[in-house]
């Protein structure tokens, strides 16, 4: 009963937006000066750009300070040259890892948040979310604020 209710989606944002990229840039990385237009395929993921302006604009309302340091897969959100988020920009919305521990959370937050503390990825952060297109993103102000703060009291 419980594999008829089973569905599995697979998300090809990534291989789309990197993976195919790779093979074209593998020379080319020393060269290249990424920025942020690179993340959202030059201008071809203009939803996903937008979700991410008004996310940076909302962080910088709530009064932190950092740089955005654009890298190939990712751009780093740093703080005192201390990375404290990363975000890709995909298709569908935003990936976003942020620099907590799952013992950081509370309980509700762990419930829209993903551990990569033991798997393979490609930002620093020990928690990983999904910013869908339009979805709101208060709790995930909250969580980008906990990082930011507790990265400035080491």
């Amino acid at each position: 009963m419980a594999l008829k209710q089973f569905s599995l989606i697979i998300n090809t944002d990534l291989h789309e937006t990197v993976f195919v990229k790779d093979a074209q840039d593998e020379n080319n990385d020393e060269e290249t000066n990424w920025t942020i237009e690179n993340q959202f395929r030059e201008g071809r993921l203009n939803e996903s750009y937008e979700q991410y302006s008004r996310l940076i604009k909302e962080i910088k309302k709530i009064g932190l300070n950092f740089s955005e340091k654009p890298t190939k897969r990712y751009i780093n959100l740093l703080a005192n040259t201390k990375s404290f988020c990363q975000i890709c920009g995909l298709k569908s919305g935003l990936k976003i890892w942020i620099n907590l521990e799952p013992a950081d959370l509370s309980e509700e937050e762990t419930l829209k948040v993903r551990d990569v503390s033991k798997i393979g990825h490609w930002g620093m952060g020990d928690i990983e979310c999904f910013l869908a297109n339009g979805s709101e993103l208060e709790w995930l102000l909250s969580l980008i604020n906990k990082s930011y703060k507790k990265l400035m009291s080491t």
